[in-house]
């Protein structure tokens, strides 16, 4: 009982038997008559429920269980674990039985693991080769070497201590930054070489020269070192400030660069001077002049003409003037007609004349730069890439109503094809109502074979015989498939339509579909009926519809949802109406099967009398029209509007797709709440896009912060950020040559791009500087060209050692655009950085105004050049 006197009553329902269910009364309405006991209409069997799913290997009836890892846990260790429990399984089985593990995705982890292992060694030994040539001294390289290991060890130590994971990203964060911890070292020792040389020829000895050369050294690199250590570490902080999946991707990465830098700046200032001591002492080498001259030339040249100079930097990257249009002739989005008009109008009589047009065709080129066939020629998508696989997946697809004993017989005839050949290591069948697959996985080495091949034309041969079912046969090498009924394709353009009403977005996308047919004879179809985790194949389903108006209620008496409710049997043969406890077992499902529904047709089912009342009964046929229609396998929301996926068959090629669909979509219009994606389905979406340009402007900011910090000044930061441009130089000539597409890697390599190619105009400009306190009264291009002398050896050596850690990358590449787009960019990118900042910066700081000199001092004693 209870504070206001009620009481609560558990009833426990007694256990049923088939006996029990069979006497229960379904109909007693007249009490006249008698009752209508179940087992009076019905017949009553316990047995075993219909399979909902089939699966063999091999030819043999299998069991299936997938093992999922919790989140966070180590998915190669728990892999092993599970390798290492199935062992022991297995000697305990029965006779005949197998234990087989079918799919290991540790083991493309570990081929990447592998992979990286291999390319990291090639780079290392590239690296060291790189160093020997530039340092000349075993010992020194030991020492930058031994340098970068302790870096390396605190920092992954510490990674693992902030709970972060290494994934595919991190990775390649520690194959790049293993070439940029070179860098604070190999200029240390340079250093500390060259200031010992001095030292010595003064008569410094002992104790005394190291004191004073470690002293000297710091002085003169410790400021441009801590500012490139800075700036690389003020790249990563805006990825932090990522959302969603971004930030889980690109957070560990951020986390592992900077700390490794801090950690090599400090073992660079702290170990590497210790070690120092133990290097003999450089001796002097016999001074070629004419190759100094030969050097030193461009840049006269440059200081000579530092406007002129710095104009053809500028047209060596390009003016985007090919973006704009020729004429104005279409609205664009958002914008109102009278805006558009006046605009229009005043575009079209100015820049869009003929004679404007008619110079755009030797003008656009001319100023365009590399930017120009940069954007025209590279992919900022990631398509589709076919390559040769040493498996043949064969997929059959069923429209509703089908058994699962019919798929059962279909892919069997596929499955015993497969067992027959002699190459086959493994077969892998899933079988259920709807759809039927078969895995054929090959012995290795069996592609050298003919026997892969005979067998994939025997399948084809098969499925083409085949009909009223969606078949296909995969492919060893391109194009040699089959595909039958497949939505799309491997040609089909993924599109999302959102919209808040269900009935105006299904009439909004049958009109895309009809503008896009009209547009291009390469449409040649449009499925409407997309999923989104359904990429080559498309499962629709069909719906049966009733026109039930009210004047049909109203003359039969019965009502749509009571129509709804008498026909599901005909329908839903296996669909469990209750569940109850029988004969021992809990929840036993109870289902409903009508006689011979499964052989009856809709026609048929319209003819079926449907009991209304005692004495009345209901066809149909004749009260209400049906028809069929194709609808989505699943009604979809998001944000709280609906989401219709479309896929447009384009026959073409892959960049001539992506620019029809990029300007089909633009010409579309949508009302007002609805709109149109398409791209979602890279990775550079809209929101993606959104992410990186602000991560991208802000990183350009924070560098530049930090370089005015470090100088104290806010000209040099702007001779600085001038490398940044002209890496983008190497950017879009390496990806022009290469032709890989603008992904993933390539956004890595943008962003540790900007870091990185400030830090050898920081040494130079940094170097300037110095020379200037030390002569104020000193011509500013003597001056540039001096620290350019003085730098440019150690910035090649910091160059060639971090593009010689990448080159493994370029020149074994693999499929997978990621690295080969993280190598092009900062390959590319470091090299013209380092080749063309030293122009610019000497450019530049020839612009700068010369101090006057006061009459005490003589004019003739400051351009000199040490």
């Amino acid at each position: 009982m209870d504070a206001k006197g009620r009481g609560h009553l558990m009833i426990s329902r007694p256990e049923l038997d088939v006996s029990r269910l069979s006497a229960i009364i379904v109909s007693q309405s007249n009490p006249e008559r008698l009752p209508i006991r179940l087992d009076q209409v019905a017949d009553l069997n316990l047995g075993a429920a219909p399979r909902q799913s089939i699966r063999r290997i091999d030819g043999l009836n299998a069991v299936a269980l997938d093992l999922e890892r919790t989140r966070g846990s180590h998915m190669i260790n728990v892999a092993k674990t599970v390798n290492n429990r199935i062992e022991d399984i297995r000697d305990s089985l029965p006779e005949g039985s197998r234990l087989l593990i079918v799919m290991d995705r540790t083991e493309d982890v570990r081929e990447l693991l592998d992979d990286l292992a291999l390319r990291g060694g090639i780079g290392l030994i590239l690296v060291t080769f790189v160093l020997l040539f530039m340092l000349k001294s075993v010992r020194a390289t030991v020492i930058v070497l031994f340098s970068v290991a302790l870096a390396l060890a605190p920092a992954l130590a510490l990674f693992r201590f902030f709970d972060l994971s290494l994934n595919v990203i991190t990775l390649a964060g520690l194959v790049l930054v293993f070439g940029l911890l070179v860098d604070n070292s190999v200029v240390i020792v340079e250093q500390l070489l060259l200031q010992q040389q001095k030292l010595m020829a003064r008569g410094i000895q002992g104790l005394e020269l190291q004191i004073v050369r470690t002293q000297a050294a710091l002085k003169a690199v410790w400021l441009p070192l801590m500012g490139g250590t800075l700036s690389t570490m003020a790249v990563m902080l805006p990825l932090v400030y990522l959302s969603g999946d971004l930030r889980d991707l690109f957070l560990p990465f951020g986390v592992l660069v900077s700390l490794t830098l801090l950690i090599s700046l400090a073992s660079a200032v702290i170990f590497v001077p210790v070690v120092v001591r133990f290097l003999p002492p450089k001796t002097e080498k016999p001074e070629h002049r004419w190759l100094r001259r030969a050097v030193a030339s461009p840049y006269r040249l440059v200081a000579r003409f530092p406007k002129s100079t710095l104009i053809a930097l500028f047209f060596v990257l390009g003016v985007p003037i090919w973006t704009l249009p020729m004429q104005i002739n279409e609205p664009r989005r958002g914008w109102s007609s009278e805006v558009k008009g006046r605009f229009a109008n005043v575009y079209n009589a100015t820049l869009g004349t003929q004679t404007i047009q008619g110079a755009r065709e030797w003008l656009d080129p001319l100023t365009g730069g590399v930017l120009r066939p940069f954007f025209r020629n590279t992919s900022f998508y990631k398509p589709w890439r076919y390559r040769e696989r040493e498996s043949i997946r064969v997929s059959l697809s069923f429209p509703k109503g089908n058994t699962i004993e019919r798929s059962d017989s279909l892919i069997a005839d596929f499955e015993q094809m497969a067992l027959a050949e002699a190459s086959v290591y493994r077969t892998d069948v899933r079988i259920s109502e709807e759809s039927a697959s078969l895995e054929i996985e090959f012995k290795k080495g069996a592609l050298l074979e003919p026997g892969p091949y005979i067998l994939q034309r025997r399948l084809v041969g098969r499925a083409i015989l085949l009909g009223g079912i969606s078949v296909r046969v995969g492919e060893i090498i391109p194009q040699t498939g089959y595909s039958s009924g497949y939505g799309g394709g491997s040609s089909g353009a993924r599109l999302r339509m959102y919209g808040p009403n269900y009935e105006d977005l299904d009439a909004l996308a049958n009109q895309f579909a009809t503008f896009v047919k009209r547009r291009s004879r390469r449409v040649q179809s449009v499925d409407l009926n997309g999923s989104r985790n359904s990429w080559i194949a498309t499962q629709t389903r069909q719906v049966l519809e009733f026109e039930w108006t009210g004047d049909a209620t109203a003359r039969t008496g019965a009502s749509a949802r009571w129509i709804n409710y008498r026909l599901s049997p005909y329908f839903e043969t296996n669909r469990a109406f209750w569940r109850a406890d029988i004969a021992g077992d809990t929840r036993v499902p109870i289902r409903v099967i009508l006689e011979k529904a499964p052989e009856m047709d809709i026609d048929r089912i319209i003819q079926r009398p449907l009991l209304v009342a005692d004495s009345s009964a209901l066809r149909l046929a004749g009260v209400a029209e049906y028809n069929i229609t194709q609808r989505p396998a699943q009604i979809e929301r998001e944000d709280q509007q609906y989401v219709r996926h479309l896929s447009v068959d384009f026959r073409g090629p892959y960049d001539m797709r992506r620019k029809f669909m990029e300007e089909a979509v633009e010409a579309f219009s949508v009302p007002p709440g609805y709109r149109l994606d398409y791209g979602s389905f890279y990775f550079f979406t809209d929101e993606t896009k959104r992410a990186f340009s602000w991560v991208f402007v802000a990183t350009i900011i924070l560098v530049f912060l930090v370089t005015a910090s470090v100088f104290e000044s806010w000209r040099l930061p702007l001779v600085v950020m001038l490398s940044v441009p002209l890496a983008a130089v190497g950017v879009c000539i390496g990806f022009i040559l290469t032709g890989t597409s603008f992904v993933e890697g390539a956004f890595i390599g943008i962003v540790l791009l900007i870091g990185i190619a400030v830090n050898d105009s920081i040494l130079l400009t940094d170097r300037f500087r110095q020379l200037r306190v030390d002569r104020p009264y000193g011509n500013p291009s003597v001056l540039a060209r001096l620290a350019v002398r003085e730098r440019l050896r150690p910035m090649w050596t910091t160059t060639l050692t971090s593009c010689a850690a990448m080159l493994p990358l370029l020149v074994f590449p693999d499929n997978d655009d990621f690295w080969t787009g993280l190598a092009v960019t900062v390959t590319g990118g470091l090299i013209a950085s380092t080749l063309l900042a030293p122009f610019s910066s000497v450019a530049m700081l020839s612009l700068f105004k010369r101090k006057m000199v006061p009459e005490k001092l003589n004019p003739s004693t400051i351009d000199t050049l040490a």
